[in-house]
């Protein structure tokens, strides 16, 4: 939370354990060029949680939003 808070992505819990992220800095070049925008902001997530977690982040799951889910690694 408090890296995309850094980053001005405004993070939210979602209900579902997840993170909304509900202010893309990058929000026009990630709609041209999501493949790359997202899987940067993917990486920064994985770098953070670097073995601690397994991260996932899927890209405008709803109008302006996309979801990121940590799970526990094994």
């Amino acid at each position: 939370m408090a890296l995309f808070t850094e980053l001005g992505f405004d993070p939210r819990r979602a209900g579902d354990g997840g993170i909304e992220l509900h202010a893309c800095p990058f929000l026009a070049v990630a709609r041209r060029h999501p493949g790359v925008v997202c899987n940067v902001h993917l990486g920064l997530l994985r770098a953070t949680v670097e073995g601690a977690a397994d991260a996932t982040l899927t890209p405008f799951a709803r109008p302006g939003v996309c979801l990121a889910r940590l799970s526990a690694t094994r």
